[in-house]
């Protein structure tokens, strides 16, 4: 194991010989000359690869800003598939060796070199944008959930519980119930599923899983406990699929299937892709997951009524957005949160829990200007329903609409209202008549 002197050395190494260039750009003999390798060599030295692709991305996460920005919220295995293999990729010339030496048991090797600059406290998995939970779930309000055709209640079951953080956003616009497994031990959580269905209540299950045999044994399982207990249910296997990846896609995540079983030989031989190759969940990008649910969900909505939940979303995604800037914002540099700021502070010596009285007043007013601003917009030319739709396969954690956000106005209108109670002799009854403005 390295300490951190010198992994602080070996990256800034790493800097130096890249001096900009993308890691993928590289000649190749000169890359493999600077890992240390010699073409002769039969032993490909791993470890020091995957350091080297590592420190690139922290480097890059470090320095560009624009490509940070665009980094969705990640796990270990999406590093592995969109940075690490396909960079061990150009050091392979037989692609079957390669699919062999390099299953999706060997990540594990990525796992212990980023562990390894995280335990020297050189960096954090969240400069990678990285993210674990255990088991995540989510169950939503009777009052957010979108109604699909028939059915009362849709239910996300991912076979990893990973991938949660990817569709979270989706799950909240839509207001779906998400359950996550873990991979081939998600017997415990599908048991957890299924026992909390309740009679009466008309379901609609959709389960993504890896394209391998212990995907779909992991979905006929569910299916077949659900028809056990007589609940009410259509059920549907929504991904991973082959012709939801990309040939370019497949090329580089596909897995080779290790025929540990009779039963996923011949599931091999029948489904896998060249007879012999998997895909795991994270073969799909964090957009066409979520396109890949929606696309499923949307062919049971009611055109009209699944607008209609969309544009309630993005009204609400809008108000949220507008009053977050203008009542707890105040580290923007733009001209009117500067001079509420300095209005605000004239006014702190003459009232002691000015923090509490801005909140209380500002609070509800600019939650009213808002609510009478997007009033204005509630038609369907405001809110296209390709644009609504788009958003959320986007990944937005709100629907806040970009023609307008009606921050400036509002601002212009506190800062008049404060400059008021300030030159006011009488600052408490300044308030009180804005008190008693909010209550009309």
């Amino acid at each position: 194991m390295l300490t951190r002197i010198e992994l602080d050395q070996y990256f800034e190494k790493v800097v130096e010989f890249l001096d900009g260039r993308d890691l993928f750009k590289v000649p190749r003999e000169e890359m493999w000359g600077f890992i240390g390798m010699h073409e002769k060599r039969s032993t490909f030295p791993a470890e020091a690869a995957i350091r080297m692709a590592c420190m690139f991305e922290l480097e890059r996460m470090q320095t560009d800003h624009n490509y940070r920005n665009s980094v969705e919220v990640r796990i270990l295995r999406n590093l592995w598939y969109d940075l690490t293999k396909p960079f061990l990729n150009r050091f392979e010339k037989d692609e079957f060796i390669l699919q062999a030496k390099w299953g999706r048991r060997r990540s594990q090797k990525l796992s212990a070199v980023l562990s390894e600059m995280v335990l020297s406290g050189m960096c954090k998995y969240s400069d990678f944008n990285i993210e674990d939970r255990s088991r995540p779930k989510r169950r939503p309000g009777n009052w957010e959930k979108l109604k699909v055709g028939r059915f009362d209640e849709v239910i996300i079951f991912l076979e990893k519980d990973s991938q949660f953080p990817r569709i979270e956003v989706l799950a909240d616009l839509l207001g779906f119930t998400v359950e996550c497994g873990k991979g081939q031990q998600a017997t415990a959580a599908i048991e957890g599923l299924v026992t909390s269905l309740k009679p009466g209540v008309d379901y609609l299950i959709f389960v993504i899983t890896d394209y391998d045999y212990y995907g779909y044994l992991i979905a006929n399982s569910m299916k077949e406990r659900v028809k056990t207990l007589g609940v009410t249910a259509e059920f549907h296997r929504a991904g991973v699929t082959v012709d939801q990846v990309s040939a370019d896609r497949i090329a580089v995540a596909k897995f080779l299937i290790p025929m540990s079983c009779q039963a996923e030989k011949e599931w091999a031989e029948e489904y896998a892709i060249e007879g012999r190759y998997g895909l795991e969940i994270e073969a799909l990008s964090a957009k066409e997951l979520r396109k890949t649910i929606a696309t499923a969900v949307y062919q049971y909505c009611d055109p009209d009524a699944l607008y209609e939940h969309l544009k309630k979303q993005a009204l609400d995604g809008m108000l949220e957005k507008v009053y977050s800037e203008v009542v707890y914002d105040f580290d923007k540099e733009d001209t009117e949160t500067q001079e509420l700021k300095k209005e605000i502070s004239k006014l702190r010596e003459k009232i002691d829990t000015l923090g509490e009285k801005i909140r209380e007043t500002v609070a509800p007013l600019a939650r009213r200007i808002v609510n009478e601003k997007i009033k204005e917009l509630d038609t369907r030319e405001d809110f296209p329903r390709e644009w609504l739709e788009e958003q959320i396969i986007e990944g937005k954690t709100s629907l806040a609409h970009s023609k307008y956000t009606g921050t400036s106005d509002i601002k212009e209108g506190l800062v008049s209202l404060v400059k008021d109670a300030v030159n006011d002799q009488v600052v408490e009854a300044a308030f009180s008549w804005l008190f008693e403005e909010l209550e009309q």
